[in-house]
């Protein structure tokens, strides 16, 4: 972490890799995605997230939980272009996260939110709209107000793609 922080990310990558290698930990292997895709390496980040996707065997918590591994392969596509292939990763994601808890309803608008920006990416802003609404009254139960903002910001942008400038300033 201190290499990536000092924007090495060559030696912090050979650092993860091998770290890994001596001790295969889901967390050492999430942190390789983030570094891959922050040092421009998307593709490489999905195959780590799809690797750990295969290794359902055992349950999953935190940042390597299954419904959050589908919404970030899904941003990961969204990263490639690979607009069809986002949407049902982050649809299935979705799907399988349990939304009873505040916490649940917080991810939900996450996932909800992600999915919002691959729609928005290949105008269709309906589809757009809709998942921001749900992400917005997710966020809203959740009573999470940082995240009720940047729905409340991403609704904008939306609404101002729309056209819909009166709807946009409120």
């Amino acid at each position: 972490i201190y290499l990536w922080r000092r924007a090495r990310f060559d030696e912090a990558e050979k650092a993860l890799r091998r770290a890994i290698s001596l001790l295969p930990l889901d967390g050492f292997r999430i942190r390789l995605a983030d570094l891959l895709e922050a040092s421009d390496k998307p593709a490489e980040a999905l195959d780590v997230c799809q690797d750990l996707l295969a290794e359902t065997e055992r349950p999953r918590t935190g940042p390597t939980s299954l419904p959050k591994l589908y919404d970030r392969i899904g941003t990961l596509f969204h990263a490639l272009g690979r607009s069809d292939e986002a949407v049902a990763a982050i649809q299935k994601g979705i799907k399988l996260l349990d939304a009873k808890t505040d916490e649940g309803l917080l991810e939900r608008s996450f996932m909800l939110s992600n999915l919002a920006v691959v729609y928005q990416g290949v105008s269709k802003d309906p589809q757009a709209l809709e998942s921001l609404l749900k992400a917005l009254a997710d966020a809203r139960a959740g009573e999470n107000q940082p995240q009720v903002t940047r729905m409340l910001h991403n609704l904008g942008i939306v609404l101002m793609g729309q056209k819909d400038l009166d709807r946009a300033a409120a």
